[in-house]
């Protein structure tokens, strides 16, 4: 094909879109994608599409169809959120070479991919036995998910829940479902997207029949009647009386909603039960509620009482027996006034009957009656007897003794009874009550310490007004009566000596009773201690302290002891605590002694007690001085110093917990003495006064000592201070200093002396033994200009008898001078002169004079460079500039001279391996050297390889083969033009020669390539870069055309 055929002009095409679009849906796979790509302006188009799903990468290609409609189907994509990139390719075969080009991306947004939710149960067909049946399946995990009727999707039959990470949920329908079919799928979405739902689920809802006849408490008088009631259609309903007891009594087809069955055999006398049972083929839906009823029967004799006799004791319940019992009937024994059935029983062969009362009988007399019936049928007349009903066991709960010697004793009785409380092994009752309540509880002060158990037995009046006693209750009860505590109030004056009182008990007949004390501390190691005291006859003790407490907190507790006549001693408990707080007593501050910025502060205290100090000044951190060694003394100087003026002190002393009210002293802190430095001649018109003793934020002032005038101030920064003088005259001096801090003064310093002279001027740069440039400058100080008067520099060079040159000092103080001076050594001397004054010469100042660094400014820090390299840069006329690398100075790469411009340059052949070297030069005039330059890192590289194919402009295959020439054995890696960072195909060197072939195709359009070249493994030593023409990729036009030439 020709060189010089043009490509045509390449249209602007529309971006494709989506006939469906994707964006904000919920999606179950497999997804169905379909686009129009519009290029109906161009001529003879045939289009190709390409599309890509992310955030994995999915590729699809295709053809666009004649309607310009293309499509395909994705059966699998990631879970979760993705969105779909497209575009396509056209070539317009109506000119020549064919145009082609590629629309711009087309994004559909996110769209969101789950698993389709399936319904697991209830499934298709099923009968549902509940109207709020569980739906339960399977889905996408974290997703929302709610049930809703397949016909209605607005109709909502439930709550919306999360399905969990496991993807099997269920939930409940929170509404009663319709008897019969009934059709639901469940709905699952994701917030911010449409949501997908499962297939629909068909099943049945079934419920039991209800009997609606007869109704409840109905009295059937028929022995079949007709049963009815409502179900469900098509189910059958089997009557039976509750419990299954006589088997089917009819069973009947639901139908329209209704059922009916006339009884097929008779129902028995007396009470009847019906229960309805619902089935579905053989399958049980359920049981209607239970209709209870009554069948009717006419009634015999009454029947007759033989035991237990008349008059009788019995129990609350017992058994009554007789005869006269007619056939099948019913025995029912009652109270025969109050007409209350107490229990009944049934007549046995041959008429005898016995009824078991297992409802208690009120205790007292009781008049109780026997009659009899058949079923439901009338009752007989009564005949009747009298019994005495014991009242039942008393029972002693619970006995408690309270700490003030007061029994508690808690039981049950029979209410109206009589009853009576004795000691075990005695006869004669302690208490006697009626039982007003129970259960009861009585309570009896002032019971004798000791051990003791008791009982109880109760009684009611019978017929003839007998006592009718209970048995005695089944156990004794044990408890034990402790002595009393005693009161405990304690009272603490001033004097720290407490007092203790309270009240105790005294039992007549016996010894009186005595009160301990226990006293504890958790602040104080050293306890005081108490003797023991007797309670007085009018109840109260007493008991003080003769000696004087440590101050701290102490818990007092008291107890009473008891000696029964005969017996051993008792004690009561411990009362409960009772605090006793011994105030710590007011330290003294007893002198305040001066010592600097801090004074010494002494003072007495209680013995081993801490005191507190708190300073009227910023500082309130509190300090804290123990009585380490106990003399009751302390003393104490703060390590933070005071500022000068006038303070308190406040002091507490803390022990045993407790701290004292505070007392108050004033003191003043003095601004200290300064202290002058001697200064050392010679001193200039403009000294600095320095010295030590200063405070911080005073103010330091310099005093002519014969006139008292004021020659300079400054404020004071820290201890050492200086404060400089203005322009003293050239004369002798007196002086001293004085610090101030607000309106306080320091006593005056001593005073010093010193004379005034003109200093020579100092020499900043260069330094004595510096080596300079051949021009270079001379920088320093002086004395700055007062008024018209300027002092200047001379300078002598080594034995001059006239200045080499005479320099102005600025009115700052500062003077330079840019010299210039031959190669070799220098010695240069400095003097000043001001206001008619002359100072001494300097030290003699050494300078060696050098050539200058020359200056590199090709290639630059960190370039990449071959082994054959220009380098250039700026330098001093007529020198010689070496250059070298900075790792191996010894060697030189190759020398220059400097032209007139100032510029120099040379190109060097660097034989060393490919790397990171460092470039550094220098400069010479005979035996001069100026010093090697900072290093200069570059980047350096092989040779690149070189393309002989493709040639320049040719059209080639879309997998063209590249060729070139290489360093023997070395490894060619292809790239992409654009980005570097892309390869194409890695091949090595045979020989010289080289060639690849991509594995890729190259998309059709122009293109460029580069190849870089290593001698080794890996990539390592990479080469620099070199470009391939300019050419083309095209299909090829015939199968076998070789496009590459």
């Amino acid at each position: 094909m020709s060189d010089d055929l043009e490509a045509s002009t390449e249209p602007k095409m529309p971006t494709p879109y989506m006939i469906s679009p994707l964006q904000g849906k919920g999606y179950v796979l497999p997804l169905k994608v379909e686009g129009l790509a519009d290029f109906a302006s161009v001529g003879s188009v045939t289009a190709t599409f390409e599309a890509a799903f992310y955030p994995d990468y999915q590729p699809f290609r295709g053809g666009v169809g004649p309607s310009r409609v293309f499509g395909f189907s994705v059966a699998s994509l990631p879970l979760g959120r993705n969105y779909l990139h497209l575009r396509y390719s056209w070539m317009d075969t109506s000119v020549w070479p064919p145009g082609t080009g590629q629309s711009n991306w087309y994004n559909t947004g996110n769209f969101y991919v789950m698993t389709k939710p399936v319904i697991q149960s209830p499934s298709t067909g099923q009968n549902i036995f509940t109207k709020r049946p569980v739906v339960s399946g399977s889905g996408h995990g974290g997703t929302s998910l709610r049930v809703v009727k397949a016909d209605s999707p607005g109709t909502v039959l439930s709550t919306t829940i999360t399905i969990p990470s496991t993807k099997n949920w269920s939930v409940t329908i929170n509404q009663d479902l319709p008897g019969g079919s009934n059709s639901i799928v469940v709905e699952q979405s994701v917030a911010g997207y449409s949501a997908v739902h499962s297939d629909p689920v068909t099943f049945t809802v079934v419920y039991p029949a209800t009997i609606t006849q007869p109704r409840t408490n109905d009295v059937v008088r028929e022995r079949r009647p007709e049963v009815s009631g409502t179900g469900s259609n098509g189910t059958t309903v089997t009557v039976y009386r509750q419990g299954g007891v006589g088997g089917a009594y009819g069973s009947t087809t639901v139908a329209s909603g209704i059922w009916k069955v006339r009884l097929t055999k008779d129902l028995p006398e007396g009470p009847f039960v019906f229960h309805a049972e619902t089935k579905i083929g053989t399958q049980l839906v359920g049981w209607s509620d239970p209709v209870p009823v009554t069948v009717r029967h006419p009634a015999p004799n009454a029947p007759v009482i033989t035991a237990p006799g008349e008059n009788s004791v019995q129990d609350q319940t017992f058994t009554i027996s007789g005869t006269g019992g007619a056939a099948g009937a019913t025995v029912a024994i009652l109270k025969d006034f109050e007409n209350i059935v107490l229990d009944t029983g049934l007549v046995k062969p041959g008429g005898s009957w016995d009824v078991t009362l297992t409802k208690p009988v009120p205790p007292g007399p009781a008049l109780l009656a026997a009659k009899q019936y058949i079923g439901s049928g009338d009752h007989s007349g009564r005949t009747r007897r009298d019994f005495n009903i014991r009242p039942p066991r008393a029972v002693l709960q619970e006995v408690k003794a309270d700490d003030l010697g007061t029994v508690t004793i808690k039981g049950a009785g029979y209410v109206g009874a009589e009853l009576e409380i004795f000691y075990v092994n005695d006869s004669n009752y302690l208490h006697t009550f009626r039982v007003t309540e129970t259960p009861w509880t009585k309570t009896y002060p002032d019971w004798l310490p000791g051990s003791y158990s008791i009982k109880a037995r109760q009684w009611v009046s019978g017929i003839a007004n007998q006592k009718i006693y209970s048995e005695w209750t089944q156990r004794a009860v044990d408890f034990v009566v402790k002595v009393p505590p005693p009161t405990l109030t304690p009272q603490v004056g001033t004097d720290q000596k407490p007092k203790f009182s309270g009240s105790g008990t005294r039992w007549a007949g016996h010894a009186p009773a005595k009160v301990e004390l226990r006293i504890t501390s958790f602040s104080n190691p050293i306890l005081p201690s108490m003797p023991i005291v007797e309670v007085k006859s009018n109840g109260s003790w007493s008991n003080d302290a003769i000696e004087r407490w440590d101050p701290g907190t102490y818990f007092v507790e008291a107890r009473q002891l008891f000696t029964p006549t005969g017996k051993p001693q008792l004690s009561s408990e411990w009362t409960a605590s009772a605090q006793v707080v011994i105030k710590a007593p007011l330290p003294s501050i007893d002198t305040i002694v001066e010592n600097g910025l801090s004074p010494d502060i002494t003072g007495t205290c209680w013995k081993g007690a801490v005191v507190t100090l708190i300073f009227s000044d910023a500082n309130t951190m509190p300090h804290s001085v123990s009585d380490s060694d106990k003399d009751g003394k302390w003393i104490f100087r703060r390590p933070a110093l005071f500022k000068p003026g006038s303070y308190t002190v406040k002091a507490t002393q803390t022990f045993g917990g407790q701290t004292s009210n505070e007392v108050t002293k004033p003191f003043t802190v003095a601004v200290p003495k300064p202290v002058v430095t001697p200064l050392t001649p010679p001193v200039g018109y403009e000294p600095s006064i320095a010295g030590s003793g200063g405070y911080v934020g005073a103010e330091m002032t310099i005093y002519n000592y014969r006139t008292d005038r004021v020659l300079g101030k400054a404020m004071v920064i820290g201890e050492a201070w200086s404060v400089q003088l203005p322009e003293l005259e050239f004369r002798d001096y007196q002086i001293y200093a004085v610090q101030s801090f607000g309106a306080l003064l320091s006593a005056n310093s001593e005073r010093i002396s010193f004379e005034v002279v003109l200093l020579p001027p100092t020499v900043d740069t260069p330094k004595p033994v510096d080596t300079v440039a051949r021009t270079f400058r001379i920088e320093g100080h002086g004395s700055r200009a007062s008024g018209s008067d300027v002092a200047q520099v001379w300078v002598w060079r080594e034995e001059d008898t006239e200045p080499w040159a005479r320099i102005s000092v600025k009115y700052d103080g500062t003077w330079y001078y840019d010299a210039t001076l031959p190669l070799g050594t220098e010695t240069l001397r400095f003097k000043q002169f001001f206001k008619e004054q002359a100072s001494e010469f300097t030290l003699d100042h050494v300078l060696g004079v050098v050539p200058a660094q020359p200056v590199i400014e090709t290639p630059a820090s960190g370039e990449a460079i071959e082994s054959r390299v220009a380098i250039s840069g700026f330098g001093y006329w007529g020198d010689k500039v070496s250059v070298a690398f900075a790792d191996a100075l010894e060697v030189n790469l190759g020398t220059t001279e400097v032209l007139e411009n100032g510029t120099w340059s040379l190109w060097l052949l660097l034989d060393r391996p490919a790397g990171h070297p460092s470039l550094v030069v220098q400069q010479r005039f005979g035996d001069y050297l100026s010093g090697w330059t900072a290093p200069r890192p570059v980047e350096l590289r092989t040779r690149p390889p070189q393309f002989t194919a493709p040639l320049r402009g040719r059209w080639v295959k879309s997998q063209p083969t590249f060729a070139g020439t290489a360093r023997p054995g070395a490894e060619i890696r292809l790239q992409a033009w654009s980005n570097p960072d892309i390869n194409l195909i890695t091949s090595p060197a045979v020989g010289q020669d080289w060639e690849a072939i991509p594995p890729n195709e190259l998309p059709q359009s122009e293109h460029w390539v580069c190849a870089v070249q290593s001698v080794e493994q890996g990539g390592g030593r990479v080469s620099a870069t070199a470009d391939s023409s300019r050419f083309e990729i095209m299909p090829a036009q015939d199968g076998d055309a070789d496009l590459n030439l």
